[in-house]
């Protein structure tokens, strides 16, 4: 998805309506799959830190775990607001561009990748539910479990069928010259 959004910042770039991007879509792309990878490392690998009531874990090696679980998080977090400003970075507020093409295109650009915020947001807070409601290793909250379905569904709805569409649709009402653009 982060290259697909390259691509479609790259029309601001090419219609003078902002700076080259800082960063190349591709090494964007590639901190995208990092960034999945460390994100899913800290999710099951080291099971978001969380440890089972009666582990028999030694509290060094928790304190290890915990150190290299939130390690991967940081990690991932870093690469998520590297890619966030690679992709709006030189983009104007949609409000400045005249061009009603480009303002539409800047709105869209600015919700699929801010919508992003989301994932870490909704990470964060599943484990804060779960730590602070007392539920340990692979015990589940449902309350927890349905929080974080819908706000998944709802953020991959919203980032991956959004741009889907959007482009879909752009794609009808977009001229010859823009079409080549793309």
């Amino acid at each position: 998805m982060t290259l697909d959004l390259g691509h479609f910042r790259e029309l601001f770039t090419t219609s003078g309506g902002a700076d080259e991007m800082p960063i190349a879509k591709e090494w964007l792309a590639v901190m995208q799959a990092t960034m999945i990878g460390a994100g899913a490392t800290w999710r099951f690998y080291f099971n978001e830190t969380r440890f089972k009531k009666d582990s028999g874990i030694s509290p060094g090696m928790k304190m290890c775990t915990r150190i290299l679980g939130w390690t991967c998080f940081l990690v991932a977090a870093g690469l998520f607001s590297v890619i966030v400003w690679g992709l709006l970075s030189g983009v104007n507020s949609p409000m400045d561009y005249s061009d009603s093409t480009l303002r539409t295109d800047a709105y869209a650009l600015h919700v699929f990748v801010l919508v992003w915020i989301g994932y870490p947001i909704v990470a964060f807070l599943q484990f804060l539910f779960l730590e602070l409601g007392g539920w340990y290793g692979d015990d589940y909250s449902p309350n927890v479990s349905i929080f974080k379905d819908l706000s998944y569904g709802l953020l991959d709805t919203t980032s991956k069928a959004g741009l889907a569409i959007y482009c879909a649709s752009r794609a009808y009402w977009c001229d010859s010259a823009c079409e080549a653009a793309l």
